[in-house]
């Protein structure tokens, strides 16, 4: 039995360059396809006769596709032949409708020989030679997959027949006749088969005579098109000139013959068990018509219609039944079984399973006791319902509990009725009844909305499982088992759960109605399924067959009257329209549905129902009165144009998903003025930036003149950053994301060129994220002109240090002047500039890489290689060292030191230019390249050493730095295979090993000629590097995400290579902190319950926090102090960045306000707790430094009020959803779209209007039709009630 099929990996890129698509231009070699490179190559998955299937990545969607080219050495080559029938292919597939058993075509290209109207256009830049078709890269199995895993069991030897039956079928009625449908032209996926390659197929619409014989029969014959022995005998023995491959029943053979076999595991013609091909006497003996030999398995049992599977297979053509009479014949079959079958299904006994579910039905308890849905199904006052099965009464949720769990010859059931005619109350009310009777050992009953299910991005059993892990978190812990999987698949798979589900008409509108019904007829795991779905749908009649099925009848006249005449004050209000109701039956036809009755029943004047006429001006006036009825009832809190108009702009943001996540809100309206905007933002950043800077470092050193210069250093680097994001990206939240980074970073630290990295790594973090076009000058000079503005900022500063008084030790040099560079001094002015401008344009460079998914697409230019980039570089840069080390004092030999500080630039530029391409180089001349480049880094540090005296054991630590390069460079040129997904301790022990032993060993050799301290930092990062590139397979970091440990290792051998090991593993583990907090804050996608403290992360954050004793010591504090920092910072760092808000193992189904609560509360503590954390560590840092306790209290209020408050709130909103909920719905409110206190808005719509139902954990609107309704008013001018318009059509 086959079991389901696995993802399909990225390849790895062909070696020979020849293979990769050609551009029109017939030289350059393309790496993507499509309209601004959207497809980008990664390799080929297979190759057929006559193209090639690569593996892409479609980076608008950013899901793997398939794209089909044509093969230079196909046998028709890549001529003029090839293209037109690549282009006639094209064709057929995009005239096919979509069907869920036939391969969709998603994209073809180029225009210019793909679309008729433009023959003689001219190809444009990076169009393709050859033409090219997009497919879904769809895991799969095939023929042989299915024969290998032993006969399937008859329900899924049926579903394969009826798919690929439905599939044939679906192209017969669009006269497309496939031709070749051999076992490797069916994909058996786990949503059924799918049909594809339609190269030789015919349609008459697409006729091309020239091409025709090339698709003929004789070449069939020859096997050069299609497999002979999947093939109808006239296909094989008749002439050429009756075309028997044209008729739809030469398919209809083909057909038989892939179910025969995949029923018996092997060619119906063939004796050899497996077998998939003939031996030439069985070809013959099929070719004359022989009956073929016995077949076993499924079809053996599959009663009447395993005799239509034979006529399939007869030789003449004329007693073949047709693909729609086979899809007719096998739903019958399948009816039938349904019926014969015992359905009812006990859930598995497992005690782990079991105490999960009894978990499950508290909370629901707990959830549901007080929900005025939950309260209003108990209660009497409501009209009754029925259908066929007895009598509308109060008690019909109980009687469909009797009918779907004891009287039913099935588990499945499906509820149907008209538009508002009651399905989802009494859906609620069969829930209630199950829940509130639910004994242990029974499947806990789920009532969930549909409406947010799209079946064509997630299969249905995948959707419910996140439904339940995003409403039920404690679900999401793993289960125990062979098998890993969540304890809610757990609970689905083994019957544990009884599924009512809600809205299926909804879910209609999204995908093709024949998948979707699929897809829930094959839903086998859940003990029993109720659904709720309006009826007029003929795809409903396919549902559940041989299960039961309801109508809802109508409401009765005359209970509809005695409802709405009930009390006393009733009687005269309705007598005008109730003595109507006679004469009147379009009046009388509207109040036949509970929606309707109730909404009649909440005008104010039943009377002006007299005033409308038709059904559909009455329908449309009764469900524009809804809102304002409701809002004009006690207690008044809202006015009705404010209530209408804010419940429009929430009807409309969930139109696509059909449910309110308060923590899912979006913003629409864009910003009135993008100039006051940004001006705006500038101003906030650069008084808030440089009062928080100014404020903690004033206090920490005692002294103003150090405060006002981190003030001004960390307000600049963070305006940097910020036009840098929005320069390159054009997105406002990556920028202001960049300023955070900056800010927190920056202030922290102090160092302007922290605050930059940090400020990049955070922006482009931000997900999704696009990326401008390049200019001329492609993408390596807008990371050049990130570089040179980080250069201009410092060096203004610089300059400004001459006239106002600033702290002369942190105007000058890269990192403050702390730390030597890769080979020399990187401290004195124009040095530290190259390398404070070298990494802001490298770390741009690699955001703006890894956000594309590559380099920019376009022709390929021999300028535009690693080699070349660098080589400029180290040029450039020794040139300008050597002139700027010629001008300090005591140099006398310059052109020693520059060409040492020219190849480390050189190394980083080349690095950086290599990071998101594959390298295709042999072993060799990796080899030759890393020692190369290693004895030129040995050479040339040797030169340098000598002219200084600073430099203890010169061999020894050239040796050192030229083995790391080597190392470097062998890393980066290393071919990254996938490997597989767990590793097992023999796996992973050899990288491991092999990194420590190369980190001690170079770590060893600088600890003689650097020191201790530099010496380990030097190891350490060596370890970590080599580790990292020799564990990751693949690259993480994409177009869909950045992996904060990518990260981080990019800024590690970018500062290393340029400043030295010991300042680039602060650098690199700022980085990766940076990018993390930043991708959590836009990728977070639920709210928290409480506060987790992992031990990793504390560990991470102590880790972080005791950094500030490395820099204090630099700096000369004594050993005491040193201590005291490194405590009291250690301590810090693990509460701002340990304390996460996750806490799977919470069991609270909560509603939407008490998760709205939680959240809030988790933030509110964790910016509580960070910021105190923060400030006490600054106030012992300045105690620490000799000030006075007053003076430490002082530092420490200030710098809780600033610095302290808003590191909390970032790090807070970072792990949970209200920070990024208060900046939205501030927005929205601002511009008076939403109410200022939202959710107050929402609980009150929902407990006390009852516009709004609570599902699950979000809200819905209580029906689609007032939602569409609320939708189409913009609230800005209300209808009155009692007003006329033109009337909508209803849904």
């Amino acid at each position: 039995m086959l079991g389901e099929p696995e993802l399909i990996g990225a390849p790895d890129p062909p070696e020979d360059d020849w293979v990769w698509p050609v551009a029109a231009d017939g030289r350059t070699r393309l790496r993507r396809l499509g309209a601004g490179g959207r497809y980008r190559l990664r390799g080929t998955i297979r190759g057929g006769g006559q193209a090639y299937v690569w593996y892409a990545v479609d980076e608008v969607s950013d899901r793997p596709v398939a794209i089909k080219i044509l093969r230079p050495d196909g046998p028709f080559g890549a001529g003029r032949i090839s293209e037109r029938r690549m282009v006639r292919e094209a064709r057929i597939m995009g005239s096919i409708a979509p069907h869920p058993n036939v391969m969709p075509l998603l994209d073809s290209g180029p225009p210019h020989l793909l679309r008729p109207e433009s023959d003689d256009a001219r190809p444009g830049p990076g169009d393709s030679r050859d033409s090219w078709l997009v497919m879904p890269l769809t895991p799969h199995h095939r023929l042989d997959d299915l024969i290998a895993g032993g006969p399937p069991p008859l329900d899924q030897w049926l579903r394969l027949a009826r798919g690929y039956a439905a599939g044939l079928a679906h192209l017969h009625d669009r006269e497309i006749v496939h031709r070749d449908l051999s076992p490797g032209n069916v994909l058996l996926t786990a949503a059924g088969p799918v049909i594809t390659d339609f190269g030789v197929s015919w349609a008459p619409r697409w006729i091309d005579d020239g091409i025709e014989q090339t698709m003929s029969t004789g070449l069939t014959r020859q096997g050069v098109n299609g497999t002979p022995d999947w093939h109808a005998p006239e296909v094989i023995t008749s002439p050429l000139h009756e075309r028997p491959d044209r008729r739809p029943s030469a398919d209809v053979f083909s057909w038989a013959l892939f179910v025969a076999g995949a029923s018996a595991g092997r060619h119906p013609w063939s004796k050899t068990p497996g077998s998939v091909a003939l031996e030439d006497f069985e070809r013959t003996r099929m070719r004359h018509g022989d009956p073929a030999y016995a077949v076993t398995g499924p079809l053996a049992e599959a009663g009447d219609w395993a005799a239509l599977v034979l006529d399939a297979l007869a030789p003449d053509p004329a007693d073949r039944p047709t693909a729609a009479e086979l899809v007719t014949a096998l739903d019958e079959q399948r009816s039938r079984r349904r019926r014969r079958r015992a359905p009812r299904r006990t859930p598995v006994r497992d005690e782990d399973a079991i105490a999960a579910a009894a978990v499950l039905h508290e909370a629901l308890r707990e959830r549901w006791r007080s929900d005025p849905v939950w309260v209003r199904v108990g209660s009497g006052r409501r009209l009754p319902i029925g259908w066929q099965a007895g009598e509308a009464d109060q008690h019909a949720a109980e009687r469909l509990v009797r009918t779907w769990q004891r009287d039913a010859d099935s588990t499945r059931m499906v509820v149907l009725g008209a538009a508002g005619s009651g399905k989802s109350e009494l859906l609620t009310g069969v829930f209630r009844e199950l829940l509130t009777g639910w004994k242990k050992g029974e499947p806990v009953p789920l009532l969930i909305p549909l409406a947010s299910w799209d079946p064509a991005l997630t299969d249905l059993r995948t959707w419910l499982i996140d439904w339940l892990h995003v409403n039920h978190r404690f679900l999401d812990s793993p289960a125990r088992g062979p098998v890993r999987k969540s304890q809610a698949a757990k609970l689905l798979d083994d019957q544990h759960l009884a599924l009512i589900l809600d809205g299926l008409d909804e879910v209609f509108d999204k995908a093709p109605a024949g998948a979707v019904v699929d897809q829930l007829n094959n839903l086998d795991g859940p003990a029993q399924i109720l659904l709720g779905c309006r009826d007029g749908n003929r795809a409903v009649d396919e549902l559940f067959p041989g299960g039961a099925r309801i109508t809802l009848d109508a409401q009765d006249l005359e209970t509809v009257i005695a409802y709405l005449r009930r009390g006393t004050a009733g009687d005269q209000r309705w007598e005008p329209v109730v003595a109507s109701l006679p004469d009147r039956p379009d009046l009388a036809g509207v109040l036949r549905t509970p929606l309707m009755v109730m909404l009649a029943d909440s005008l104010p004047d039943p009377r002006e129902l007299l005033d409308r006429h038709g059904f559909e001006e009455i329908t449309q006036y009764l469900l524009r009165g809804f809102v304002p009825a409701r809002y004009r009832e006690e207690p008044a809190r809202y006015e009705v144009p404010q209530a209408k108009r804010w419940l429009g702009y929430l009807a409309r943001m969930v139109a696509d998903t059909g449910e309110l996540r308060w923590w899912e809100l979006r913003v629409t309206a864009a910003p009135t003025s993008r100039g006051l905007l940004h001006t705006l933002t500038l101003i906030a950043v650069i008084a808030w930036t440089a009062l928080s800077a100014g404020v903690m470092n004033t206090w920490v050193f005692g002294s103003v003149t150090t405060g006002a210069t981190d003030a001004i250093r960390i307000a600049a680097a963070a305006l940097v950053c910020y036009a840098a994001l929005f320069r390159v990206t054009g997105s406002y939240p990556a920028a202001v994301l960049a300023v955070v980074g900056a800010y927190v970073t920056g202030t922290l630290s102090g160092s302007y060129d922290l605050a930059l990295g940090s400020g990049l790594a955070a922006g482009f973090a931000w997900r999704p994220l696009p990326v401008r076009a390049p200019s001329r000058g492609g993408d390596l000079l807008r990371a050049a002109e990130v570089g040179v503005a980080a250069v201009v900022v410092i060096a203004a500063i610089r300059t400004v240090a001459r006239y106002v008084p600033l702290d002369p030790a942190l105007v000058s040099g890269f990192g403050a002047g702390t730390f030597d560079g890769f080979a020399l001094r990187w401290d004195e002015d124009v040095n530290g500039w190259l390398a404070t401008g070298l990494v802001a344009g490298l770390l741009t460079w690699i955001g703006i890489r890894v956000t594309r998914g590559g380099p920019a697409p376009g022709p390929a230019r021999r300028w535009n290689r690693p080699e070349l980039h660098g080589l400029v570089a180290a040029v450039v840069v020794g040139a300008i060292t050597s002139w700027a080390d010629g001008a300090r004092p005591g140099i006398d030999q310059p052109w020693l030191l520059g060409p040492g500080d020219g190849l480390a630039a050189g190394l980083a530029v080349w690095w950086v230019s290599n990071w998101t391409r594959r390298p295709l180089h042999g072993r060799t001349a990796r080899f030759v390249t890393a020692a190369v480049l290693g004895g030129l880094t040995t050479g040339l540090n040797l030169l340098g050493y000598a002219g200084r005296d600073d430099v203890e054991a010169e061999a020894v630590r050239a040796l050192g730095e030229g083995a790391a390069v080597a190392l470097l460079v062998l890393l980066a040129l290393r071919p990254r295979r996938p490997g597989p997904p767990r590793r097992s301790l023999r796996q992973i022990l050899p990288p491991v090993l092999l990194a420590g032993l190369a980190g001690l060993v170079l770590g060893l050799a600088h600890v003689q000629s650097a020191g201790p301290s530099r010496g380990a930092a030097f190891g350490v990062t060596v370890t970590l590097i080599t580790l990292f590139f020799l564990a990751r397979d693949t690259t993480r970091s994409g177009p869909g995400r950045v992996d904060p440990i990518e990260a981080g290792v990019a800024g590690l051998i970018v500062v290393g290579l340029l400043a030295g090991f010991a300042y680039a593993l602060l650098f690199g583990l700022i980085c990766g902190l940076a990018s993390r907090v930043s991708a959590d804050i836009a990728q977070r996608k639920l709210p928290s319950l409480r506060i987790s403290a992992p031990w990793t992360q504390i560990a991470g954050g102590a880790l972080l926090g005791t950094m500030a004793a490395f820099a204090a010591a630099t700096s000369g504090f004594p050993a005491y102090s040193l201590a005291i920092i490194g405590i009291s910072g250690g301590v810090a760092g693990a509460y701002a960045f340990g304390i996460r808000g996750d806490d799977p193992s919470n069991r609270l189904a909560a509603s939407p306000a008490t998760l709205f609560r939680q959240d809030r509360r988790v933030f509110l503590r964790m910016t509580a707790v960070i910021a105190v954390a923060i400030g006490v560590a600054v106030g012992f840092r300045t105690a620490a430094g000799g000030q006075s306790g007053l003076a430490a209290l002082a530092g420490a209020a200030a710098t809780f009020a600033t610095y302290g408050l808003t590191a909390g709130l970032v790090i807070a909103a970072s792990s949970t959803r209200y920070g990024v909920f208060v900046v939205r719905s501030a927005w929205l409110a601002a511009g008076d779209d939403l109410p200022w206190r939202l959710m107050r808005f929402l609980d009150d719509a929902h407990h006390h209007r009852q516009v709004l139902r609570a599902a699950g954990s979000a809200y819905q609107f209580r029906h689609e039709l007032l939602r569409e309704q609320i939708a189409s008013t913009d609230g800005r001018s209300v209808p009155s009630p009692s007003a006329t318009a033109e009337p909508q059509p209803p849904r």
